[in-house]
């Protein structure tokens, strides 16, 4: 069986199913806001980071310790390309800004998650950016 260790503003999860997985994703708290960490190793790579904003989403992929990692590439038409969209990090009190042309949407990045969690590779579903 396979197990997902996901962290996130409610607390840590195992997660051994694509159900429970979509479950856990869609949680935002009264803001509409939340941050998901998981992998299968616990503080090992991969892992894939995952913030929400509503319907919005945010989505760095880090392959190994020594690489920057890769984020997603969503181009949204709602989105003034040149523009920010602030999300929250590990507490919902620390705000970041995210590049708007970064953002992609909350079903893609589940998406992407639940192929990372089949494949434990990087999602091959998003376009992506490598840093």
């Amino acid at each position: 069986m396979k197990i997902l260790y996901l962290d996130d503003f409610f607390g840590s999860h195992q997660i051994s199913s694509v159900e429970d997985l979509t479950r856990a994703l869609a949680r935002r708290n009264d803001e509409q806001f939340n941050a998901f960490t998981f992998g299968a190793d616990p503080g090992g790579y991969p892992w894939m980071m995952f913030l929400a904003c509503g319907e919005l989403a945010y989505v760095h992929y880090f392959p190994a310790e020594s690489h920057a990692g890769f984020h997603s590439l969503g181009h949204l038409a709602d989105l003034d390309e040149d523009g920010l969209t602030l999300f929250r990090m590990e507490t919902p009190e620390q705000v970041t800004e995210v590049c708007n042309y970064q953002i992609i949407s909350s079903a893609d990045a589940v998406a992407a998650a639940v192929q990372f969690f089949e494949t434990g590779t990087q999602p091959a579903c998003l376009e992506w950016e490598e840093l």
